[in-house]
Parts: C-alpha cells; sequence; structure tokens
C-alpha cells in the first residue's frame, strides 16, 4: 500500500469528505453545547439520578496515529468525534499549535458535514505522565484550563475529555477532582463540555461525578473476553452505585478483539476473508463484540437511561454492511427515545 504524506492524504480526504456531505447531509447535533438545559447541582450539572432522555450519545475516539489510513465516509449515529490526543503539560502551558491546522481542518470537515461535536482528549494510555504535577499545582491548573478553554473556542471545539490513566491514591484523586471542577467552572461560561474517560476498577468520586457533563465509562479491558455483555453491565451497575447519574453515562464497547496472549486486532482485519455472521464473537481466538451484542449493548444502555454509547476506536472499524458503527444505529433505531 502506498503512503502518501499526511498533508495531501488530509487534503484529499477533506476533498472527497466535503462533496459527499453537500450531496447527503445526515441529521446529527449541533457542535454547540451549552448547559442551558441542565438543573444546577454544583457547577452546572443535572440532578443526581436524571436518566437520559434526548438523543443517543455515540461518542468515538479517533487515535492521530489512524490519520495515514483513515478514510472518513458514512458515519451513521455518531454524535461526538474525541481526537486521541495530547498530552497533559506538566506546567499547564498549552501550545496553540498542539494539532497541526491540517489535522484541524480534516476534523472541521467531518464535524460540518456530519453535525457532530469535537471533543480533545486530554491523557490516555502512555500520555498520561503530566497529569500529576499539573493536577498537584493550583497555578498549573489554572494556566491549563484557561489555555485549553481559549484553544477550544478558537479552534472550533466543544469541548474536552480528560483521560487520566491512572490517579494513584487518594490525592491524586483529589487533584484530578480539582482540575475538572475548576474546568468545569471555567467552560460553563461559554458552554464547553467537560467530559471523563473512566477505568471500571477507579472510583473518580461523587465531586466529579457531579459536575462532568458525561462519563465514558471503559468497559473493554477485562480478562478473556474482556467485554462480554454480562461484564458489561455489572461494570455500569458498580459505577451507578459510586454515584453516577445514568444519563451521564455512556458505555464503552471495543471496535477490536483480543486473545488469551493480551495481543489485539482492529475488528476490520479480524473478519477479512471471513464470513463472520452477526452472532459470531470470537474469530481465530480473538474475542470481539460483533454486530448482535453490539445491537444488544446499545439497546440496553437506552433501556436503562444512560447517555448512549462510547467505542475505542474509530479507525478499527469495517466498513459498509459489516460496520459496527451501523451496528449501534440498528440498535438504537430499534429503540427510539420518546
Amino acid at each position: 500500500m502506498i503512503k502518501w504524506p499526511v498533508s495531501l492524504t488530509i487534503l484529499g480526504f477533506i476533498v472527497v469528505y466535503l462533496i459527499i456531505g453537500c450531496a447527503s447531509r445526515r441529521g446529527g447535533v449541533t457542535p454547540s453545547v451549552t448547559a442551558a438545559n441542565s438543573t444546577e447541582v454544583g457547577v452546572g450539572t443535572r440532578e443526581a439520578d436524571t436518566p437520559q432522555t434526548g438523543p443517543l450519545v455515540v461518542a468515538e475516539y479517533l487515535p492521530d496515529y489512524r490519520l495515514r489510513d483513515w478514510s472518513p465516509s458514512d458515519l451513521g449515529p455518531l454524535t461526538d468525534l474525541i481526537y486521541f490526543g495530547i498530552e497533559p503539560p506538566a506546567d499547564g502551558t498549552i501550545d496553540k499549535d498542539v494539532i497541526s491546522q491540517e489535522v484541524l481542518s480534516l476534523l472541521r470537515a467531518v464535524r460540518d458535514k456530519q453535525g457532530c461535536r469535537l471533543l480533545l482528549c486530554v491523557g490516555g494510555g502512555g500520555r498520561s505522565n503530566g497529569f500529576a504535577d499539573m493536577a498537584a499545582d493550583l497555578q498549573a491548573r489554572k494556566r491549563f484550563v484557561e489555555g485549553i478553554s481559549r484553544w477550544c473556542m478558537d479552534n472550533g471545539f466543544a469541548g474536552i475529555d480528560y483521560d487520566w490513566e491512572h490517579p494513584r491514591g487518594d490525592k491524586q484523586i483529589a487533584d484530578y477532582a480539582s482540575l475538572i471542577v475548576e474546568t468545569k467552572r471555567r467552560f460553563d461560561q461559554t458552554g464547553l463540555m467537560v467530559t471523563v474517560a473512566q477505568a471500571v476498577w477507579l472510583d473518580l468520586g461523587k465531586q466529579t461525578y457531579e459536575v462532568v457533563d458525561r462519563v465514558h465509562l471503559m468497559s473493554y479491558n477485562h480478562p478473556y473476553p474482556q467485554a462480554t455483555v454480562m461484564k458489561s453491565w455489572i461494570d455500569v451497575q458498580r459505577v451507578l452505585g459510586w454515584g453516577c447519574p445514568p444519563g451521564k453515562l455512556t458505555l464503552g464497547i471495543p471496535f477490536y478483539g483480543r486473545n488469551l496472549d493480551h495481543e489485539a486486532k482492529p475488528y476490520r482485519e479480524l473478519i477479512q476473508g471471513q464470513k463472520s455472521g452477526p452472532t459470531v464473537d470470537v474469530i481465530g481466538g480473538y474475542a470481539f463484540n460483533g454486530a448482535d451484542t453490539i445491537r444488544a449493548k446499545t439497546r440496553y444502555a437506552i433501556e436503562n437511561g444512560l447517555a448512549g454509547i462510547m467505542v475505542w476506536e474509530l479507525g478499527q472499524d469495517a466498513h459498509e454492511g459489516a460496520s459496527l458503527l451501523n451496528a449501534i444505529g440498528d440498535g438504537s433505531e430499534d429503540n427510539l427515545r420518546e
């Protein structure tokens, strides 16, 4: 396969994507997000036990390392595109060019065609080293919150997604909560969102659950098979028990498979040359979520008043009829909210 320079590849994607978008725009949420429809509890939050009654959230991560071979096509029910991502600066200073203009142009083209929100992921696996120092320092937190707020407003992003993997001990969890609360307080002034990715075993504390707009539950890192329906149900009940409102919680699902040796493969690679039907959840020893499992999880989220579905990650999906993103759409169409 020819590897084109990133700038040329992105430019080609933008042109094709905008042409397609003009021909057939799908409905979606508007990029602008405010807290105007929220009942205030603390800092811009809904009442604690309110279930989700609006449109189903479908939030998907797109890592920077997928851009060379990712071609945006029909993104179906996608409502939130989370760009992964940047490492939090230890001193809180944000570089205004932290994401290149070429990449920003591609992301904004997707946003405009799809009608989705853009969120910037801060942290993540292998990218969380700066969190401990920054979150522990009041001045660094202020510097970061002000800088990232300006950056989002200048670049057309609806907010940020915090993903500290992982705070250790009560002190770091408290520092993290302070960072999140201060971010939300500043973001409420301009209608920006604050979401957080959460490991299933780590209680982020009621203060965090009260102020964030959404919690993205990473319910796909269990021992083999790592992401069954039953394991996801247990994860959801645990986090709800910790105090997360159901209407803020998205159930995370994987677009990859994993084997007993903890090796992973993208879903699109697993099904190449395979005659796998929608009921299949294992191929070649790799456990994954097939179309029927995806539909079942989507229905579960809707029937239990969750905010919706989160996916890791968009670049691993297959195209057209085999797409798992389409399976999410199927599950949501079967259970349309009033």
